[in-house]
C-alpha cells in the first residue's frame, strides 16, 4: 500500500512505467537489463526510456515495493529484483483501479494528414512513406516476437499484443492509402513549377 510520501508514485505520467516495472516483477524477477528488454515490449503502449527505468527501480525500491538480491554472473555484480508484499498489493491496487488514468490519445502524424494541402504533398510525400515502411517493418517484427514467444506470454499480454499488432495493420494500410492518395494527387496536378 502506498505509505505517505510514496504520492509521487501516483503522479500522471509517471504511474504507467512503474506498474509497468511491478508487474514485470511479479512475474519473475530480473535484473535491470533484462527488465529494460521485458519493458520495450510495452513502448508501444506508453513511452518508456531506459533513462526512466533505472531512476524509477530506485523508487520502487525505496517506497517498498521491490526489492534486490545480488549475484554474480560472469564474474559481474548485478542485481536481480522482485516485488515485495507492499508491491504486490499496490499492483493489485493499480491493476483493479481504473479511474486513475487517462485515456488521452495523441498522434501528431494523423493531425499533419488531416491538414494536408496541395502545396504540402511534395513535402510530405517522404515522412508519409517512412511511416508507412516503420510500420510494416515493426508489424513483421511484432509477428516474429509472438510467433517465437506465444506460449511464454502471459494470457492477458497476449491478447494486448494481438490487439496492438491489428492495430498496426489498420494504421499500416490507411498510410498506404494516404501515399497512394498523395501520388495521385501529384500525378493529377503535374510537374513542378520551374
Amino acid at each position: 500500500m502506498l505509505r505517505p510520501g510514496d504520492a509521487d508514485i501516483c503522479r500522471a505520467g509517471t504511474v504507467s512505467l512503474r506498474h509497468t516495472l511491478l508487474a514485470l516483477l511479479d512475474w519473475v524477477p530480473l535484473h535491470g537489463y533484462a527488465l529494460r528488454e521485458a519493458a520495450r515490449g510495452y513502448s508501444w503502449l506508453h513511452p518508456m526510456t531506459n533513462a526512466n527505468i533505472y531512476p524509477a527501480l530506485r523508487q520502487l525500491e525505496t517506497s517498498g515495493f521491490i526489492e534486490h538480491r545480488q549475484e554474480v554472473v560472469d564474474g559481474r555484480l548485478r542485481k536481480v529484483y522482485s516485488t515485495t508484499v507492499d508491491g504486490k498489493a499496490e499492483l493489485a491496487r493499480w491493476l483493479g483501479d481504473s479511474a486513475e488514468e487517462s485515456s488521452v490519445y495523441r498522434d501528431p502524424k494523423l493531425l499533419k494528414i488531416c491538414l494536408l494541402r496541395e502545396g504540402s504533398l511534395r513535402g510530405a510525400r517522404k515522412w508519409i512513406q517512412q511511416e508507412a515502411d516503420q510500420v510494416e517493418q515493426g508489424i513483421a517484427e511484432s509477428e516474429s516476437f509472438l510467433r517465437e514467444l506465444t506460449d511464454h506470454i502471459p494470457r492477458y499480454s497476449l491478447m494486448v499484443a494481438r490487439h496492438g499488432l491489428e492495430l498496426a495493420r489498420l494504421r499500416g494500410n490507411f498510410l498506404r492509402e494516404v501515399a497512394d492518395a498523395v501520388e495521385e494527387d501529384l500525378a493529377a496536378a503535374g510537374p513542378t513549377p520551374s
